[in-house]
C-alpha cells in the first residue's frame, strides 16, 4: 500500500500519530519548529529519511490486521488530494475517508482502478463517482 502511495521502501519508518502529525505540521510552517520535544523520535533518522523537507506534503501511516491493510493520516486526505485511489485498488477495493475534528469531510470507494462512488456526506444526494449506488 505504501509503495502504491508513492513512498520508498528506503522511507518506511515507525512514527507514532503524534510524531507523523508533528512532522506534518513541521512541513507546513513558514519557520519550521523544533522537534526536541518528540523524546522518543530519532531526529537525525527521519532528517536523513527525508522526513523533514517543505516537499514532504504527507507522513502516512500503515498497518495491517486480519487480511485488511490500512493508512492514516494525521492532517489531510492525500490519497484524494492526490488522486491515488485507482493505484490504490489496482487489484483490490479501497474505502477512504477524510476527516476533520467536526465531522468527516469525504467518503470515497474504489475498485480495481475505478472511483465508484466520491461524496461529502454533508452534501446528501451527490456523488460524483462512476456508480455511485456502488456503496449503498
Amino acid at each position: 500500500m505504501l509503495r502504491r502511495l508513492g513512498a520508498r521502501r528506503e522511507s518506511v519508518f515507525p512514527l507514532t500519530r503524534r510524531e507523523a502529525q508533528e512532522i506534518e505540521v513541521h512541513n507546513s510552517m513558514d519557520e519550521p519548529f523544533g522537534l526536541d520535544h518528540l523524546e522518543d523520535l530519532d531526529v537525525e533518522a527521519v532528517e536523513e529519511l527525508g522526513f523533514l523537507r517543505r516537499s514532504v506534503d504527507a507522513v502516512v501511516r500503515a498497518g495491517a490486521i486480519e487480511g485488511w491493510t490500512f493508512a492514516v493520516q494525521a492532517s489531510t486526505s492525500y490519497v484524494s488530494a492526490h488522486h491515488y485511489l485507482p493505484a490504490l485498488s489496482s487489484g483490490s477495493r479501497v474505502l477512504a475517508a477524510g476527516c476533520d475534528v467536526n465531522a468527516t469531510q469525504r467518503v470515497e470507494y474504489a475498485v480495481d482502478g475505478h472511483v465508484l462512488s466520491s461524496f461529502d456526506p454533508g452534501t446528501p444526494g451527490y456523488d460524483d463517482g462512476a456508480d455511485p449506488s456502488a456503496l449503498a
